[in-house]
């Protein structure tokens, strides 16, 4: 072999070993990228357990059917029962008992979004400047925010109902398949036409709940963050709200 062939054959060499070099770096760049990009997704998944409003908002769907009842039975008892008695003028105090109820009732509901869901809901109204007591009653019933807060108040029984069977389900079922592994021996348990009757396939379902419980947290989140949005529109005075308030998350 000449001299000259001898050059080209290690200058050839050379090529095919720096294409080799490039394709095993594009190759590490890209499995490097996979996995940085896998444990982020992975770190964001399951960082939703840090997030203190995921639990508060649990909590407000949880609260949500108990007070949605006691506002609808209050309210409806007591609006039937003053229509109903006003001819006698008995109604009369009646009425203006339940619009006194309704709007503390609507007061403490804003406070609660406030402090549960993170939200900023404008002030309901300020106190009216008229020293007369006539016009400010005039002024309340004027008042949009008096008759929104009516129908929320009222729309929070079956918006409590959704809000508290979706939580119970995810929480009956999350919980049931972490315990899987310790009631299984002592407890039947069937899923479709399936028995758990082996220590593996109740750790794969206590494995399941756990992805299930973190995945409710995003869910009751959502949840928390329409009910803000229902909250802030229906208990807020859009007058009242400073510039640049919004959602706090």
């Amino acid at each position: 072999m000449s001299r000259r062939q001898k050059k080209y054959k290690s200058a050839e060499l050379n090529t095919n070993r720096q294409d080799n070099i490039l394709v095993k770096t594009g190759y590490s760049s890209v499995i490097n990228n996979f996995k940085i990009h896998t444990m982020n997704t992975v770190n964001k998944f399951f960082g939703i357990v840090g997030e203190p409003v995921a639990w508060l908002s649990l909590l407000y769907c949880l609260l949500a059917f108990p007070l949605g009842i006691f506002y609808f039975t209050f309210l409806l008892t007591g609006t039937l029962l003053g229509i109903s008695l006003i001819i006698v003028w008995v109604g009369i105090p009646i009425i203006l008992l339940v619009m006194g109820a309704w709007w503390g009732f609507a007061i403490f509901e804003r406070l609660l979004a406030n402090g549960l869901l993170q939200v900023r809901i404008p002030p309901m109204s300020y106190p009216g400047k008229e020293e007369n007591l006539w016009k400010r009653f005039l002024n309340h019933l004027k008042n949009p925010i008096t008759w929104k807060s009516f129908g929320f108040l009222f729309l929070k029984f079956p918006m409590g109902i959704v809000l508290f069977v979706v939580s119970i389900t995810l929480l009956s079922v999350t919980f049931a398949l972490i315990a899987a592994p310790f009631i299984y021996q002592y407890h039947w348990i069937g899923i479709g036409n399936s028995y758990v009757g082996s220590l593996w396939f109740s750790l794969i379902l206590a494995l399941a709940g756990i992805l299930i419980g973190f995945a409710s947290l995003y869910i009751f989140r959502f949840l928390g963050k329409v009910s803000g949005i229902l909250a802030n529109a229906m208990l807020g005075d859009p007058k009242h709200e400073p510039a640049g308030n919004g959602m706090k998350r």
